[in-house]
């Protein structure tokens, strides 16, 4: 092989070198954006009344003897939000596509705490919706997932039977 092959040959492995830096540099990038920005999801009032307002949709249902379906759509819906939004993150950190610590440092006992309060709730859901529950799946998996690096629920949990 000639000097220029082995120069253009060189050349060819920088460039692939350059590509491959830049497009770490590129994930890593959107990593931290898609956290920023999943984040700020968790931020907004309409998610942070859901979380706040699940104590007293579970203490309605409660005061009817386990009866969720006393509950409005809306109220349901709030416990879905909760269940897709935790449950994002999970799927977002098994894709690469967030940073799951950031999420953990700031909402891990959240995700532990509202888990295990709708734990019941699921359980009825799921009985009136085989099949229907990946988004729960992703939310149970981000409680797994939070316990795991020691977060634990924060106050004490609603059981309704």
């Amino acid at each position: 092989m000639s000097l220029e092959n082995y120069i253009a040959l060189g050349g060819v492995l920088l460039a692939f070198g350059i590509a491959i830096q830049q497009g770490t540099a590129t994930r890593r990038s959107n990593r931290v954006s898609n956290t920023l920005d999943l984040l700020a999801r968790y931020l907004e009032p309409e998610a942070r009344a859901a979380r706040f307002n699940v104590r007293s949709h579970l203490k309605l249902a409660a005061d009817e003897g386990g009866n969720f379906q006393i509950l409005s759509e809306a109220q349901r819906a709030q416990f879905a939000s909760i269940a897709s939004l935790f449950g994002l993150a999970s799927l977002l950190d098994d894709k690469g596509e967030i940073d799951f610590q950031i999420i953990l440092a700031s909402f891990g006992d959240s995700i532990v705490t509202n888990f295990d309060r709708l734990r019941d709730y699921k359980k009825w859901r799921d009985s009136r919706h085989p099949g229907d529950n990946s988004l729960w799946l992703h939310f149970e998996q981000a409680a797994r997932k939070a316990r795991e690096a020691g977060y634990t629920s924060a106050t004490e949990v609603l059981k309704v039977q």
